[in-house]
């Protein structure tokens, strides 16, 4: 229970709130470690991270080139250094696969509240371009992807508008 004492839900809250995944709660603890001071960050990352890892292993596994991507990713939209980043990751993904890329409502749901409108535009396309990583996206991680943009919320027309600029990698 702690960690919804963390994500600022009061008892009654807590009460009616989604449990985390193992997944998440690991991430928030490393970040939290990283970056004491900056709570909303910390929450932001990790759901991040584990949105990329649902996509990446959408098609059943998450290569080499994904997993580089991913990185990139996390480093461009983070202040973390390259070593938090790497463990970040290895969580993220060990997590991922273990739980075979289910997904987990309260991280979007998380994810949604912390991200600006512009935010969660950008990952969409993140989402995308991490699916195109490897230069095929597959039916599997082409609805993955349409699943996380509803799940924060970005209306569907949004989502098509980007989803034009990866469409040669759809098959």
């Amino acid at each position: 229970m702690w960690i919804m004492k963390w994500l600022g839900l009061g008892k009654a809250e807590r009460e009616q709130a989604m449990p985390t995944s193992e997944a998440f709660s690991k991430l928030l603890r490393v970040l939290n470690g990283i970056d004491a001071d900056n709570h909303e960050q910390a929450r932001y990352l990790a759901a991040f991270a584990c949105l990329l890892g649902r996509v990446a292993y959408a098609d059943g596994f998450i290569s080499s080139v994904e997993q580089a991507s991913m990185k990139r990713m996390l480093s461009e939209h983070s202040s973390l250094n390259f070593m938090q980043v790497d463990l970040v990751l290895d969580i993220a993904r060990f997590e991922t696969v273990t739980n075979k890329g289910a997904p987990d409502p309260t991280v979007s749901e998380i994810f949604a509240r912390l991200a600006t409108e512009a935010q969660r535009h950008e990952l969409v396309d993140c989402l995308f371009a991490l699916a195109a990583a490897d230069e095929v996206i597959h039916p599997s991680e082409w609805r993955a992807v349409e699943a996380i943009s509803a799940e924060v919320g970005v209306d569907p027309a949004v989502v098509a508008r980007i989803g034009e600029g990866y469409a040669k990698y759809r098959r």
